[in-house]
C-alpha cells in the first residue's frame, strides 16, 4: 500500500490523468481486506493534502467498481465520507470528498451540503447542489440555497446549479435558469441552455431564450439549441439548423457508438413535419 501511494502522489495534477496516479488508484481500490481498508483510512490524517486527495480518489474508485467486485460494504464508505466531510480542512480535498460522497446515498447528504453552501472555496461550493437536491420536491432550505448558489460570484458555482435547477423546474428555478442563459460567462450560459433544452418545459420564454443563443460562436451549443427546438416541434428548428454551420465530416453518422442524439432529434423533426403525399396539392 505505502509503495503504491508513494508512486502516485508526486504525479498528482488537477486533471488526474497521469498514469502513475490512475494506476495506483485502481490497484489500491481493488484491495478489499479489512487491513487494507484500515491502512487506507489512515491517509485521512496525513499532513500532505495530496495524500488525502489520493484517498478520496481511491474511495471513488472502490465505489465505481462496486458492481464488478460485488461489494456489499458501500454503506461503510458513505459513513466514512460523511465523517470526513465534517473534518477536512483543505478546500481542494474537501471538494473531492464531497463529490465522491454525492455519488452514493446517505441520509446526511443534504445537511452536510447546506453546511458548506457559504464555504470560502468555490470548489467546495460547486459540490453543494448535487448534495442538496435529492428530495423531490427539494426542501425549502435546499431550494433557497440552490437559488442563492445560482447567483454566486464564481461562475463555476453558478454553472454547477443548472442541472439541479432543471431537475425540479419550479417557477423560481425556471427564472433562475433563464437568468443563467444571459450570464456573462459562456460556460454558465451553455450549461443553463442545455439543462433547459433537455427539460420538458415548452414555454415561449424558454424557447425564446434558447433562440437568443444561436449567435454564440460555439457550434455545439448552437446544435444543442436545434435539439431543444426539434424536441418541441418549434417551427424555427430548420432555420436554427442552418445557423449551426457545416459539421465535421462524419459527425452524427449512424454506426456503432456514432449516433448523435442532437442530429437524430433533427431528423425526427424533419420526418414528423415533412409533407406527405396526402398533403400535396391535387394535380
Amino acid at each position: 500500500m505505502a509503495e503504491l501511494v508513494a508512486r502516485a502522489v508526486p504525479y498528482w495534477a488537477p486533471d488526474e490523468t497521469h498514469i502513475n496516479w490512475s494506476t495506483a488508484r485502481y490497484a489500491v481500490g481493488q484491495r478489499q481486506s479489512p487491513q487494507d481498508w484500515s491502512d487506507l483510512k489512515a491517509l485521512q490524517h496525513h499532513p500532505d493534502p495530496v495524500h488525502r486527495r489520493f484517498l478520496a480518489d481511491v474511495v471513488w474508485s472502490r465505489n465505481s467498481m462496486t458492481w464488478w467486485n460485488q461489494r456489499q460494504d458501500t454503506a461503510q464508505d458513505a459513513e466514512f465520507l460523511a465523517a470526513w466531510a465534517l473534518d477536512e480542512p483543505d478546500g481542494m480535498v474537501l471538494a473531492r470528498v464531497l463529490e465522491v460522497y454525492a455519488d452514493g446515498e446517505h441520509p446526511n447528504q443534504e445537511a452536510i451540503g447546506l453546511r458548506y453552501a457559504d464555504h470560502p472555496d468555490p470548489r467546495v461550493r460547486s459540490q453543494v447542489p448535487s448534495l442538496i437536491s435529492r428530495e423531490v420536491p427539494p426542501t425549502e432550505a435546499a431550494a433557497t440555497t440552490l437559488l442563492a448558489l445560482s447567483r454566486d460570484s464564481d461562475p463555476e458555482v453558478r454553472r454547477s446549479t443548472a442541472a439541479d435547477l432543471a431537475a425540479h423546474l419550479t417557477p423560481a428555478f425556471r427564472d433562475a435558469l433563464l437568468a443563467l442563459t444571459r450570464d456573462c460567462d459562456f460556460d454558465v450560459r451553455a450549461r443553463a441552455a442545455i439543462a433547459l433544452g433537455a427539460s420538458d418545459e415548452r414555454t415561449a420564454a424558454i424557447t425564446g431564450a434558447l433562440v437568443a443563443l444561436l449567435d454564440e460562436e460555439h457550434q455545439l451549443l448552437r446544435l444543442e439549441i436545434v435539439y431543444a427546438l426539434a424536441r418541441r416541434d418549434d417551427p424555427r428548428t430548420e432555420q436554427a439548423y442552418k445557423r449551426v454551420g457545416e459539421l465535421p465530416p462524419g459527425f452524427g453518422e449512424i454506426g456503432p457508438h456514432q449516433e448523435d442524439h442532437r442530429i437524430l432529434a433533427h431528423w425526427d423533426y424533419q420526418r414528423r413535419n415533412s409533407p406527405t403525399e396526402s398533403d400535396s396539392p391535387a394535380s
